[in-house]
């Protein structure tokens, strides 16, 4: 099994600075998320794990052994590309068996065949497999590219969104998918997107990336349910947490409070905004818009605290709240994560790595 580790990576296209002093550390046999908004260097960084981009700065380490400046060919990784890349004068079956033969120098065998086509059903693309990548919807194809990448027999796998074009129920489907067979092969394996909720179904470890730097890493349960930074409240969990800065015996601070851990009571009485009253945060409170959700619903609700004006999404198992009502919003101390200030990163990642 493959360790990777980063140190100091650099990347720059075009003039602008890509990457910014990357440390980051993704533990062999295991899942890691690369989690960050559009344009934070998520593909980028993947492209240099891959060894189709060459760091301007720092060092890639496999193990003990620095591969900087290897070429794609030596690693022997399999990568998974937003855009789907097949041979268009294939037919799916010769797809996924050219991506089983390639890099092994060993005869492709019955076995071989047989768990090509059993990946082909657990994928549903069972009865594609005599049809060419042009006869194929987006979708279909997007499967056919992750089934490239799942039948290689590669030591690290590299996937960049690849379930983006999915519906829910076929991109969940592949998620357990995608778990049951990395679990199986133990491989390393790191998996780009921008959706926290996908990033926490399938990973073991978390990276967050922002602007080109790591603003936070670690294991993922911890990343969602404790976050240290701003930005990652605001990018993991499905829906996000809330960031709110409270005042307490004086002291005044900002955390990250998960929609689930909001209680709503309909009441008249104001309170002072951001007071502590036995034990708990409360605020006096308006529901301003509100959703049906699948476990009951999102409740949008304005008050004031120690910054000012604010919208806090409140997840509720009843669907009872109205816009127009008059609530208090309750929040146990214990069950908020404080946040540190944006500019003090190094004590999170430092936190968050795995040694």
């Amino acid at each position: 099994m493959v360790a990777i580790r980063l140190e100091q990576v650099e990347k720059r296209l075009g003039g602008r600075v890509v990457l910014r002093s990357i440390d980051a550390e993704f533990p062999a046999g295991r899942v890691t998320a690369l989690v960050g908004p559009s344009g934070s260097g998520k593909t980028t960084l993947l492209r240099i794990l891959a060894g189709l981009e060459t760091a301007d700065r720092g060092s890639v380490w496999w193990n003990e052994r620095d591969v900087t400046h290897w070429p794609a060919h030596r690693r022997n990784v399999a990568m998974a590309f937003q855009q789907f890349v097949l041979f268009p004068a294939m037919r799916i079956e010769q797809n996924l068996e050219f991506a089983r033969r390639y890099g092994t120098g060993a005869p492709f065998g019955d076995r071989d065949r047989r768990e090509v086509r059993c990946l082909a059903e657990q994928l549903g693309i069972d009865h594609l497999l005599d049809r060419y990548p042009h006869e194929l919807s987006g979708g279909e194809q997007q499967r056919v590219a992750l089934g490239r990448v799942l039948a290689s027999q590669a030591d690290v796998v590299l996937l960049d969104e690849p379930l983006a074009h999915l519906d829910a129920p076929r991109r969940i489907e592949l998620q357990r998918v995608v778990a049951r067979w990395q679990r199986e092969r133990g491989v390393t394996m790191v998996y780009v997107t921008h959706d926290g909720s996908e990033a926490i179904g399938l990973a073991d470890e978390v990276v967050v990336l922002s602007a080109g730097e790591v603003v936070e890493s670690g294991e993922a349960r911890r990343i969602v349910e404790q976050p240290q930074q701003v930005e990652t409240a605001r990018l993991v969990g499905d829906p996000p947490a809330n960031v709110v800065t409270v005042t307490a015996s004086g002291r005044t601070t900002t955390v990250a409070i998960r929609p689930e851990e909001i209680r709503l009571v309909a009441v008249d009485a104001q309170t002072e905004p951001g007071s502590v009253e036995r034990g708990t945060w409360r605020w006096a409170g308006r529901v301003v818009d509100c959703c049906r959700a699948i476990s009951g619903q999102l409740v949008w609700v304005a008050v004031t605290t120690a910054d000012g004006p604010k919208e806090l999404l409140v997840s509720v198992t009843d669907s009872t709240w109205r816009i127009g009502d008059d609530v208090r919003v309750i929040v146990a101390p214990e069950r908020a994560a404080r946040l540190m200030p944006s500019r003090d990163r190094s004590a999170g990642n430092r936190a968050g790595q795995t040694h």
